[in-house]
C-alpha cells in the first residue's frame, strides 16, 4: 500500500528541537503507528504548508490513501493563504479533484481567543474535506466541538474524537 501522509509536522525527525514536546514527537509517533498498522507499506510525507497545484493533486492521486495528520492544522496564522485559510493551502476546486480515500487523523483546531474568525474559504474546504473523508477525527473534544461550528449539522456525526498518538 502506498500511503501519503500530509501535515505540517510529518516525517521522522520533523520538528526536533522546535516547538513544543508534541511537535517534536508527532512525526516519529505517526511513523511508528503506520509501520505497526500497515506493515510493508510505502509511506511518503508531504508538507501541507504551501499553495497546492494541480501537479500536487496528481502526486497525491498516485497513492492508495491520503492521511491528513501531524499537528494543529486548523489555524491560519503560521501559514496564511488565500486558498483555504488553514494550514493546507489547497483550494476547494483542487480538493475536489483528489480521487483516493482520505483519512483525517487526530488533528487539532487551534484558533485561539482574540484571533480573527476563519473566512468562508475555511468553511467550504473543511466541509468538502469532511464529506470526502472515510474517517475524520480531531485530537480533543474542544477541537471536535469547535469544528462543528463550521459545518452543517448533517456532517456533525462524521466528527470523531481520536487522541493524538503523542
Amino acid at each position: 500500500m502506498k500511503i501519503l501522509q500530509l501535515g505540517a509536522k510529518v516525517g521522522v525527525g520533523t520538528g526536533i528541537g522546535k516547538g513544543n514536546a508534541g511537535d517534536t514527537a508527532i512525526g516519529t509517533a505517526f511513523d511508528n503507528l503506520f509501520k505497526k498498522e500497515f506493515p510493508g507499506s510505502q509511506i511518503t510525507f508531504m508538507n501541507c504548508r504551501k499553495k497546492f497545484s494541480k501537479n500536487d493533486v496528481e502526486v497525491i492521486n498516485q497513492h492508495d490513501i491520503l492521511v491528513v495528520s501531524g499537528g494543529g492544522l486548523f489555524l491560519y496564522d503560521t501559514f496564511e493563504n488565500n486558498e483555504s485559510d488553514w494550514q493546507w493551502g489547497i483550494s476547494e476546486e483542487l480538493l475536489g479533484q483528489i480521487s483516493i480515500p482520505i483519512i483525517v487523523y487526530a488533528v487539532g483546531y487551534n484558533k485561539f481567543r482574540g484571533q480573527r474568525d476563519f473566512n468562508s474559504r475555511f468553511d467550504s474546504t473543511i466541509k468538502l474535506l469532511v464529506e470526502k473523508s472515510l474517517f475524520f477525527s480531531l485530537r480533543n473534544s474542544g477541537s471536535c466541538n469547535a469544528i462543528k461550528k463550521h459545518l452543517p449539522e448533517y456532517l456533525h456525526k462524521k466528527i470523531n474524537l481520536n487522541f493524538c498518538p503523542t
